[in-house]
């Protein structure tokens, strides 16, 4: 019995080790449960189906088949899923911040991502620098989250206000319950939220708080947990994390700047600078998406061929700016976002019978993958395709007659050459889209929304620089941008002209310049009396707004004259007038010359005859040109002074309170007006009839004097000759430099600016001078240091100065004030463009000393001979507005 019982015992014995191991084994097996918060968007959240996502989600599955170990996700709040973590009905928390409040409340892993957070700044609120500029301001935060911790830390007694989670905190923000906030620095799940939010609270305004370290989390004394989560997160590849953080972040893991393609040979849309920077119109759209998103771009000079396409595909871009191809499936490559169409072109030569209107008959050579073969398959079946990606290969096939025509996108035809015909085909347009890598639906969704979140205001501006004749047009969204919020009243504006003289609306050609704006606004401004519920848009004649009122554009600005009798000089001022002026009864200059020069004696008249006796009699008649011009008042006796300092008078749009918003985008668009006043009519002038003798004379006198002026323009030219080389000489020898910022000093830019005077006086060309002062330099300047001020300086200096044509002077006229001379620009668009960009290029902080600085400016711009024909009255004419933004706070910029 004892010999059968002892086998029965061994064999029990080994049972129980078998089950004890299995259920050791089942232990061990069993899936860890991940406490995933459900509103943390785009790291971890409940998705659509219910199920947690995100890109923590996506890691943590990796790292399950890393480690071998199986997982399961339970979503939950923000604050339960804290609970469950540290009171053991979870195993890990999928992510959290790092702090030491928090270190002493849980275990912590490696990091697994690293997030920037910021403090959302109200647009309405001053521009700040420093988060102790912050303390006047209640300041939203979720509750328990790691933003409190900093604030406190970072801050003397910060005002918190705490939510639940971050919808209430963005819903609380939206309605104006507070006007600062913390939180991460990532877009929404919501793209209406997001928009709201990013207006509202535009990048530019938020602050830097920190940026820390995402770790997953386990209950204390749980080390050997740790130990296996960090070994599995070591086999995780750096690459595996750039995919996922370019699919869920839509940026690089390491927070590099976004790659960008763009084309190296398609100006005015893309092309290579002097200095081989890229420059273009597109190019200038990019770099608006990053002012707007905060996201920092660098561009790459990319081919629009395969070449740049295999570069987005293999990695070396993030993603390209702009490109024509139109089916990138098969690449592996996903349309993002349209950004600009382009008209077609079809080349033939100039004795061919090719009829350029289809239906088409012949062979036709195409540009590939732009989507012509698409549509000319659908409209006939007559044509022979050729297919090309290089259009110089186009072009030279038909030269040598291997194709009758040749269609490509306008931009890319390169010169007129001899021989060849251009037909524009306008039904033809060719999208130039955004593109991205196959799965980076995180990148194609942030630029979706970059670009859906420019205000108008700066797509106006790059739009106005760059726009030609022919060029193309902005994608729909975009121009959306300009003209979507002006629709609530189906586009269709009521423009009351009750208070608009009947000479102002004939000589100033009122009707066609509202016409002009319409097309530019996109909705529809005509003349009707508007209603309580749709109140006009009133067009008035008044003075310009005082400094402190809201900046307006007018329609069209007055020019005034003074009307004497006899001879006058050919321009005159009121500061050194003698005599009585005439003043038509209630006119803006009645009002203008009782309020800054009171002490001109001053003759009230009810009509313009009766003004006609009083000039007779001695006064001098002070009239805009165009009321003169349309009255047609013919009279030998009478000539004309153009005021120099005359009333700034104008035709301004008066907006309803519903469009006041909207102030800043009618002052770009009229900017655009290409529209002139017809101003018809003689101007008063003595030029009685002379004798045929005194011809004789007088043309003897003009042959003499073309032959004197030809003598001085030599010898003036001469002389610019000599001193252009002196002035180079100064420069190769560091001369006239200023030491601290190696730029031309005060010096050298009364030379240039005067050599740039003449020139472009004798070739009639426009140029403009800026003048720039950083905003409170003083105070900076004492908080830094005087080298530390100087070290400032010099920085800035050489990042305005990246941002000039090489033809272009950039000099430091006094203490922190420069001044820029734009030589030979088009129009008033190229020097506001510039302006812009001068203070766009101030958004991205200064290291000084260890410090982050963050600079704004102030500009005033004056254009030659516009506002001036001499560099002294340029130079005054850009001080006074630089004077006038001073006054409204300061960070922008002003035109004369």
């Amino acid at each position: 019995m004892n010999a059968l019982r002892r086998p029965l015992l061994l064999l029990m014995l080994l049972l129980g080790l078998a089950v004890s191991a299995q259920a050791r084994s089942d232990a061990a097996e069993s899936p860890l449960i991940i406490a995933v918060s459900k509103d943390s968007y785009p790291y971890q959240f409940r998705g659509p189906d219910g199920d947690a996502s995100g890109y923590l989600i996506e890691l943590w599955q990796r790292w399950s088949v890393a480690s071998g170990r199986s997982v399961r996700f339970e979503v939950m709040p923000w604050q339960e899923s804290l609970d469950a973590v540290a009171e053991g009905r979870a195993d890990i928390h999928a992510g959290m911040a790092y702090s030491a409040e928090r270190a002493a409340r849980f275990g912590f892993t490696a990091p697994v991502a690293q997030i920037p957070l910021k403090v959302f700044v109200h647009r309405s609120l001053p521009k700040m620098t420093d988060l102790a500029e912050l303390t006047p301001y209640r300041i939203g935060a979720i509750v328990d989250s790691v933003h409190q911790e900093l604030l406190a830390a970072q801050m003397t007694h910060p005002t918190m206000v705490t939510f639940p989670d971050r919808d209430s905190l963005f819903d609380a923000a939206l309605a104006g319950e507070v006007k600062v906030f913390a939180n991460m620095d990532g877009y929404l799940q919501r793209s209406e939220r997001q928009q709201r939010i990013s207006r509202v609270y535009p990048a530019h305004h938020r602050l830097p708080l920190a940026t820390i370290d995402l770790v997953a989390a386990v209950a204390p004394g749980r080390e050997a947990l740790i130990e296996t989560i960090n070994t599995g997160l070591g086999r995780i590849g750096e690459r595996e994390r750039g995919q996922l953080a370019r699919r869920w972040l839509g940026i690089n893991d390491d927070r590099g700047p976004l790659l960008v393609g763009v084309a190296d040979d398609l100006p005015p849309l893309m092309h290579l600078g002097e200095q081989g920077e890229a420059k273009g119109l597109l190019v200038d759209l990019w770099r608006a998406w990053s002012h707007q998103s905060g996201v920092a771009v660098r561009f790459v000079p990319s081919g629009l061929g395969q070449a740049g396409l295999n570069a987005l595909h293999k990695g070396e871009l993030d993603v390209y700016g702009a490109h024509l191809a139109h089916q990138v499936g098969k690449l592996g490559l996903d349309k993002a976002y349209e950004l600009f169409r382009v008209p077609s072109v079809l080349l033939t030569c100039s004795d061919s019978t090719f009829q350029p209107d289809p239906p088409w008959v012949g062979a036709l050579g195409v540009l590939a993958n732009v989507g012509y073969e698409e549509r000319l398959a659908l409209g006939s079946a007559s044509v022979t395709l050729f297919r090309s990606d290089k259009p110089s290969d186009l072009i030279e096939m038909l030269k040598e007659g291997r194709v009758e025509a040749v269609l490509l996108p306008e931009v890319m035809a390169g010169a007129p050459q001899p021989g060849v015909v251009r037909h524009p085909m306008a039904q033809y347009e060719v999208a130039l889209n955004v593109l991205v890598a196959t799965g980076d639906q995180a990148l194609a969704e942030r630029v979706k929304r970059g670009f859906a979140e420019l205000p108008a205001e700066p797509i106006l501006a790059i739009q106005q620089h760059w726009q030609r004749p022919g060029l193309g047009r902005l994608s729909e969204p975009l121009a959306g941008a300009l003209t979507g919020p002006l629709m609530p009243q189906g586009g269709h504006w009521p423009v009351s002209l009750a208070e608009v003289p009947s000479w102002a609306r004939q000589s100033l050609a009122v009707p066609e310049a509202l016409d002009e704006l319409s097309e530019i606004l996109g909705v529809t401004l005509a003349e009707e009396p508007g209603s309580a519920a749709r109140p006009p848009v009133a067009l008035v004649l008044r003075p310009a707004p005082g400094p402190l009122d809201p900046v307006e554009q007018p329609l069209v600005s007055l020019e005034y004259r003074l009307i004497g009798a006899g001879p006058q000089p050919k321009r005159i001022s009121l500061n050194t007038l003698e005599g009585t002026v005439a003043v038509l009864n209630r006119s803006p200059e009645q009002a203008w010359l009782a309020q800054k020069h009171p002490s001109v004696p001053t003759k009230v008249v009810r009509s313009l005859e009766e003004a006609r006796n009083a000039v007779h009699q001695g006064a001098r008649l002070l009239v805009s040109t165009a009321q003169w011009q349309a009255a047609q008042i013919r009279d030998p006796g009478l000539d004309s002074a153009l005021l120099t300092d005359g009333p700034q008078v104008g035709l301004y749009l008066d907006l309803p309170a519903s469009l006041h918003g909207w102030q800043g985008r009618i002052n770009l668009a009229l900017a655009l007006l290409s529209w002139q006043p017809r101003l018809e009519g003689p101007l008063p002038s003595t030029r009685p009839a002379m004798a045929f003798q005194v011809a004789i004379w007088v043309a003897a006198a003009v042959i003499l004097a073309l032959a004197l002026a030809l003598v001085w323009v030599y010898r003036n030219w001469r002389w610019e000759q000599l001193q252009r080389s002196e002035l180079l000489r100064q420069a190769d020898q560091g001369e006239g430099l200023d030491p601290i910022t190696a730029l031309p000093g005060r010096q050298v830019l009364d030379d240039r600016l005067a050599q740039a005077v003449l020139r472009h006086g004798r070739e009639q060309r426009q140029m403009a001078v800026l003048l720039l002062d950083v905003d409170g330099f003083g105070a900076l300047n004492r908080k830094l240091g005087w080298g530390g001020g100087d070290a400032l300086l010099a920085q800035l200096a050489q990042r305005w100065s990246s941002g000039l044509r090489r033809s272009d002077t950039l000099a430091r006229f006094d203490g922190d004030q420069f001044v820029v001379v734009l030589n030979q620009i088009q129009d008033v668009g190229a020097a506001r463009h510039v302006a812009q960009m001068l203070l766009m290029e101030l958004e991205t902080p200064f290291r000084v000393r260890g410090q982050s600085v963050t600079l704004t400016a102030s500009i005033g711009v004056a254009l030659f001979p516009l506002h001036g024909g001499d560099p002294i009255s340029l130079l005054q004419a850009a001080d006074a507005q630089l004077k006038r933004i001073k006054g409204q706070g300061g960070n922008d910029y002003q035109v004369a």
